[in-house]
């Protein structure tokens, strides 16, 4: 009896897990194609962008599939401002508050490395969430009309026009993790370990759970 009890709560345990694991795993969410600037991770900063003034974040490896670049901005005023991007020159006139606010403006996807520029096109000041958190810096680096701020980066993330889950995307996502290593785990090896992760753990726990309770009717 207590062998089936102790089962029984296993079983239940890990239903409870995977109810809880299930909307992570389901829910809809911006695909990111990169994030070439992280942004802080905990206390940011705001550089400011004057009007006419030209933000840039270099080097970009913009993938074939991004159609987005997501900026943070916030104003000291309230109201409409105009931005436009490069790559492509599209225009967006959101429209800004004192809290940070995630911005998207579409880009044109080279397929290959360069920056992702940002203008201010409009009359008043913006202001980008940013780091100076050494740690929190990527490769990437911020300049403003040529020129680099030293020990700052605004954050930035390219973007899908799609939306997918962690489910949907599990390939790419492993694929990356991939790439992240500079090709030292191997595609395969990455999938493997997922599966060992997502799979075999539970089974792991169970079979220890097992043999525990074999060890312990045998005494």
């Amino acid at each position: 009896m207590a062998r089936l009890a102790a089962i029984l709560g296993l079983v239940i345990a890990l239903v409870a897990a995977l109810k809880w694991w299930e909307p992570f795993l389901t829910q809809q969410r911006a695909v990111i194609t990169a994030t070439p600037s992280p942004g802080p991770r905990n206390a940011g900063i705001q550089v400011p962008l004057k009007a006419g003034s030209q933000l840039c974040v270099a080097p970009v490896d913009i993938d074939a599939a991004t159609e987005k670049a997501q900026f943070t901005l916030s104003a000291s005023r309230t109201g409409p401002v105009l931005l436009t991007v490069e790559p492509g020159g599209a225009a967006v006139r959101p429209t800004l508050r004192r809290s940070p606010l995630a911005v998207q403006v579409p880009v044109t996807a080279n397929g290959g490395q360069g920056q992702v520029c940002l203008r201010n096109a409009g009359r008043s000041r913006v202001l980008l969430l940013a780091t100076n958190d050494p740690i929190s810096i990527g490769l990437a680096r911020t300049s403003i009309d040529g020129r680099e701020l030293p020990g700052q980066a605004v954050e930035l993330e390219l973007l899908e026009a799609r939306t997918q889950s962690v489910l949907g995307r599990l390939g790419t996502i492993v694929r990356h993790a991939s790439e992240f290593t500079g090709s030292l785990m191997p595609f395969w090896l990455a999938w493997l370990l997922v599966v060992a992760l997502v799979v075999a753990t539970p089974f792991a726990i169970f079979a220890g759970f097992w043999a525990t309770l074999r060890d312990d009717e045998s005494e």
